[in-house]
């Protein structure tokens, strides 16, 4: 029985365990496998608990409870031993039952009987084995099951048990989500974006969430972060985080601890003051500039900087763009500092506060070096060589002007090569950058006598010493007669054949000149010239020197052999011989490269040069009234001017030409810089205010545009600045002071842009695109200044240049007219005895009486030389006017050749006929105006009158060739507007079928063909005239279009519609011009005319009138 109750027992509990393992793994695999909820789970608890119960009692404690009787026992143990024949099952009846003695006897025996028959059988195997093996092992592998998992992850298997018992509290997941969040507790600056970033470990869920709230707020805001490209991380920016905030992160029930973002204020700059002590050399005072970090100085400025902070701070420094950094003083928010301005450079300041921080994203300020450039000084008046009478008052006026100022203003004279004289022109009127001065040289003082000269020039320093001293060209003036000097020449002189009329003054004196010219700019300009240089071209001085030696010598031979007898023949051949011999030391000194050496001997020749030329002009005076004819001339020189001017070293002008090349190169690529720097200025102010208005953009997209805009509009600064930079680093020549002008105002204004661009990157960085593109379209504006400006510098505009030359060319021609009809009128007056004239001063003195007739002519004859005198100052500015005339033809000549030949060839005309004599017709007018002489005087308006109406009509012959091109011109650029049409219609039918799908991923080639296509309109429109509506109108839509960019399918549909229209209709107005010009050409080959008429003779006298009356409104 005892084993009955254990075997029950054992199996009981054997079934109930394996029931209980069995039910218990699979509620923990679902668990896992599904995360149920805390309903599922008691659920799933309450069948667990009522199948292990109900098996515990249907197989434990029922049976325990129902034990079976003896009786039961016995039969159990028949059915298993059969052999028994009944003897237990009667041997337990009987047991039972009260037996009498008889009975008693029977059951001892049976007891015996049963006793021996069941004394083999094993009643402790005799329950069931099997099943109770069965029911043990299940529950063992039950057991094991559970006791694996128990063993493996402890921590998991006592989660998954915790979940089970007590469904009912928040125990966290069965297999949890691991947070790792970036950067949890921070601090960050304040107004700053903060990327939050989560990784997730062990199960990965698809959403991830952050809550966020402000610190010691009640209520959390969640937003759903973004998962990146890496399987299992998510990010999100929080954008300008102005105060501190508390957040944490929820992965499906998986949540991270609550961290904190603390915001701080980092140090910033609120303001730079400027103290700038100036070098002494810039003669400047002490300057304080207030809120501003852009430094502009000379070089050598000291600048103290006070900077102001917005915190106390513990250090800082300034870091140059050239990796040197300088410590600065600090004083709880105040920093102070100094630098020295050596080069153009640009600077940051860095600061860093009591908690270590440091301010981030430091303003770059620049540093623009001036350069302390040298003086220029001019000869105003008489700024040329010029004859002047031996008793002549020769007014020398000059100007120096200088950046900074200037420490001395002189002119320097000699006579005839001896002691120079200095006369100091800045004594009373020296002040401020520009100094002007003049002198009298009063000639009869000096007792010059004709053949002498005088040598003159102008020297201006600044007070930067060595280096900061300039001079003028050296000039000459030549003493001619008082009076013309008629006399017989001495001696027979013999009879005919050759005789001295030949003679040509002034060949040789004139070359000699221009050896004295380029030996003084050779000494002038030797600081600066390498010795290289130096030694080359005073050896091509010393080769001029010996040519005008070699012709001296020959002529004095000639000379010898035909005139022996002549006795001015003979000082001419005595002076010749005197100006041998220096000439030889000239050659010597060159040679041995000392120009100052060379400059007395050179002047020594000249003299006795110059007093052979007026022997010359005597001579041929004297043979004019003998009537004799000379024969053939004697030859001087083979040519007017210098021959060194075709030598390939000049040494009037060292590098001249190269320096004149380079800097031409140099204006051309910074006008097409400043161009790509305006349209790129223009692409970006569209883009901020495009931003400006877009109110769709997330705080994250809005702060990533506004870096990138900030980036590139610093970078369109930087280059601006270097644009600059490269501008006023550029050499400056002292012949074209209008160009250099336009050179200074260009790179002020490409400065002045670099500020304003500059103020638009700070808008930028205070998250105002509104004002950052005010601020960008001043910059704009101010690039457009500095394109204008080199543009000017460059002369681009032919039509401009050949309106300017024609303007000047009429103007001299109406002043001429203006000089001839006064001339003519004072000859007129003459005629009449002045009595016109003396009618009017009478009117003027009426009531004065007491007059004498010896008092009425001297007030008749100071009218007149006034009269004269007010005329022949006007030929003085009409002889500057010429200089300036020929220097615009020479430039144009030079710009026209290749392009407009015909224009070309018009000037190279007119620049004939001033280089046939007309400024010295004028100089010779000008000093035939004396009361004695109107009707030479006035003869000789006339023909100078004559002479400037040619040249004027030569001038506007530039412009009509320029205006008028030729038919196969004009043929060729209709047929490129005709492809240019044809390729603009298969741009838009490309991007008709891009937008209806039909040609998908050719959107790169249309993109290249839209930037082929504009750069072939460009090209177009650089060859219509820069007058014409058709060609303005062109080059806007192309302006347009470059504003909207190089991607046609990007741009705004109705933007493209107004783009197309409006491209298509300059394209046709420009094809109607064309068709119009070519009927008028064909028309004129018709009725073959050659040009087109004149100005009709009736109204010429209105025209001159017009510039007459212009040109007394410009002086």
């Amino acid at each position: 029985m005892q084993e009955w109750r254990k075997t029950v027992l054992l199996q009981g509990l054997s079934l109930t365990v394996a029931l209980a393992g069995v039910l218990l793994g699979i509620s923990l695999a679902a668990d896992h496998l599904l995360s149920l909820g805390m309903v599922a789970r008691l659920v799933l608890l309450a069948v667990l608990a009522s199948v292990t119960c109900y098996t515990a009692f249907r197989f434990l404690i029922r049976p325990l409870r129902k034990m079976p009787t003896d009786a039961q026992v016995a039969r159990y143990v028949e059915e298993r031993h059969p052999e028994l024949n009944d003897g237990l099952v009667s041997a337990v009846e009987f047991g039972e039952k009260t037996l009498s003695v008889q009975q008693q006897r029977m059951f001892d025996r049976l007891l015996e009987q049963v006793d021996r028959q069941t004394g083999h059988i094993d009643f402790k195997h005799l329950v069931a084995a099997d099943r109770m093996r069965r029911a043990v092992g299940l529950a063992g592998v039950a057991i094991v099951f559970l006791s694996v998992l128990a063993v493996r992850d402890a921590d998991l298997f006592g989660r998954s048990l915790v979940r089970l018992a007590a469904p009912w509290s928040r125990p966290g997941p069965l297999l949890p989500t691991g947070l790792s969040v970036e950067p949890g507790d921070a601090r960050l600056p304040r107004g700053h974006n903060q990327m939050v970033v989560v990784t997730l470990e062990g199960r990965l869920v698809a959403q991830v969430r952050l809550f966020t709230r402000a610190k010691d707020a009640k209520t959390w805001d969640a937003v759903e972060m973004v998962e990146t490209a890496t399987t299992g991380v998510f990010n999100f920016e929080l954008g300008v985080v102005d105060q501190d905030i508390e957040y944490y992160v929820d992965a499906d029930r998986s949540t991270s601890p609550v961290f904190t973002l603390t915001v701080y204020d980092p140090p910033q700059i609120e303001r730079i003051d400027l103290v700038y002590d100036f070098p002494v050399y810039a003669g400047l005072e002490r300057k304080t500039e207030e809120d501003k970090g852009d430094i502009t100085a000379p070089v050598g400025t000291v600048v103290k900087l006070t900077i102001t902070v917005n915190k106390p701070v513990k250090s800082g420094h300034l870091k140059f763009s050239n990796g040197v950094e300088t410590a600065l003083d600090t004083d709880n928010r105040t920093l102070t500092g100094s630098l020295t301005v050596k080069e153009d450079l640009s600077y940051s300041i860095q600061v860093i506060d009591m908690d270590g921080m440091s301010n981030l994203d430091p303003v770059e300020y620049y540093i623009r070096a001036q350069q302390d450039q040298g003086p220029h000084v001019t000869i105003l008046e008489p700024g040329r060589d010029t004859r002047v009478s031996p008793v002549e008052e020769v007014l020398i006026r000059a100007e120096a002007e200088d950046d900074f100022g200037l420490s001395s203003f002189t002119l320097t004279y000699s006579v005839n090569g001896g002691k120079e004289q200095t006369i100091d022109l800045g004594r009373d009127t020296g002040s401020g950058t520009t100094w002007k001065g003049e002198h009298m040289l009063y000639l009869e003082e000096m007792s010059v006598k004709p053949g002498d000269f005088l040598s003159y020039y102008a020297t201006a320093a600044d007070a930067r010493g060595k280096g900061g001293k300039a001079s003028t060209d050296i000039y000459f003036l030549e003493v001619k007669p008082f009076e013309e000097t008629y006399r017989q020449g001495a001696g027979g002189g013999g009879g005919g054949g050759g005789g001295a009329g030949g003679l040509q003054a002034g060949r040789l004196s004139q070359e000699q000149k221009e050896i004295i010219a380029a030996t003084w700019r050779v000494k002038r300009d030797a600081e600066t010239e390498t010795s290289d240089r130096i030694k080359t071209d005073l050896e091509a001085i010393a080769k001029a020197q010996d040519r005008v030696q070699e012709r001296a010598q020959e002529s004095l031979n000639e000379m010898r052999f035909q005139f022996e007898i002549d006795e001015n023949l003979l000082k001419m051949t005595d002076l010749l011989e005197e100006a041998l011999e220096p000439m030889g030391r000239v050659s010597e000194a060159l040679r041995s490269g000392s120009a100052d050496a060379a400059l007395p001997p050179e002047q020594e020749a000249l003299r006795y040069l110059m007093q052979v030329d007026a022997l010359i002009r005597e001579f041929e005076v004297s043979m004019a009234r003998d009537g004799r004819a000379g024969g053939a001339p004697l030859d001087f020189g083979d040519t007017s001017e210098l021959e060194l001017k075709r030598d390939e070293n000049r040494y009037e002008s060292p590098d001249q030409a190269n320096q004149s090349q380079r800097q031409s190169q140099t204006v051309d690529e910074s006008l097409q810089r400043v161009k790509e720097l305006a349209q790129r200025q223009q692409q970006l102010n569209n883009q901020m205010r495009q931003f400006g208005d877009n109110a769709r953009q997330t705080e994250a997209e809005r702060r990533r545009e506004l870096d990138r805009l900030t980036r590139e509009q610093a970078q369109l600064r930087q280059q601006a600045e270097q644009l600059a930079a490269g501008l006023s680093r550029m050499p400056s020549g002292q012949s074209d002071r209008q160009m250099n002008e336009s050179l200074r105002d260009a790179t002020g204004g490409l400065r002045e842009s670099s500020e304003e661009m500059a103020r638009s990157s700070q808008a930028l960085q205070r998250n105002n695109p509104q004002e950052a593109s005010g601020q960008g379209s001043k910059a704009l504006q101010r690039l457009e200044d500095a394109r204008q400006q080199l543009q000017r510098a460059q002369g681009q505009s032919l039509e401009r240049l050949t309106q300017e030359a024609a303007r000047r060319a009429d103007q001299l021609a109406a002043r001429q007219d203006q000089a001839a009809r006064a001339v003519e009128e004072l000859k007129k007056e003459k005629d009449r005895d002045f009595s016109g004239i003396r009618s009017r001063l009478d009117a003027l003195e009426k009531g004065r009486t007491g007059l004498s007739e010896e008092s009425q002519d001297k007030r008749l004859e100071a009218f007149v030389r006034k009269r004269l005198r007010e005329v022949a100052d006007g030929k003085e500015q009409m002889r500057q006017e010429l200089e300036r005339l020929k220097n615009d033809l020479d430039y144009l000549k030079n710009r026209a050749q290749k392009d407009q030949p015909g224009t070309a060839d018009a000037a190279e005309q007119a620049l004939d006929t001033i280089d046939d004599g007309l400024p010295q017709k004028v100089d010779r007018s000008k000093g035939q105006l004396q009361p004695g002489g109107l009707d030479r005087a006035a003869r000789n308006e006339k023909e100078l009158l004559q002479d400037f109406k040619q040249l004027a009509e030569q001038v506007r012959q530039t412009q009509k060739n320029l205006i008028a091109p030729d038919e196969d011109q004009l043929t060729r650029t209709q047929d490129d507007l005709r492809d240019a049409m044809s390729d603009w219609q298969d741009i838009q039918r490309q991007l008709d079928r891009l937008e209806r799908g039909l040609s998908p991923g050719t959107s790169g080639q249309t993109s290249q063909d839209y930037r082929e296509q504009m750069q072939q309109l460009r090209d177009l429109a650089d060859r219509l005239p820069q007058n014409s509506q058709a060609g303005r109108q062109m080059r806007d839509a192309l302006n347009r279009a470059a504003a909207l960019g190089n991607e046609p399918w990007k741009i705004d549909r109705q933007n493209w519609q107004e783009l197309h229209q409006k491209v298509s209709q300059a394209l046709q107005d420009v094809q109607r011009d064309m068709a119009g010009q070519l009927r008028e050409l064909a028309q004129k080959e018709k009725l073959r005319m050659a040009r087109d008429e004149d100005v009709p003779p009736q109204f010429r006298d209105l025209v001159n009138r017009y510039y007459e009356k212009l040109s007394k409104e410009t002086r």
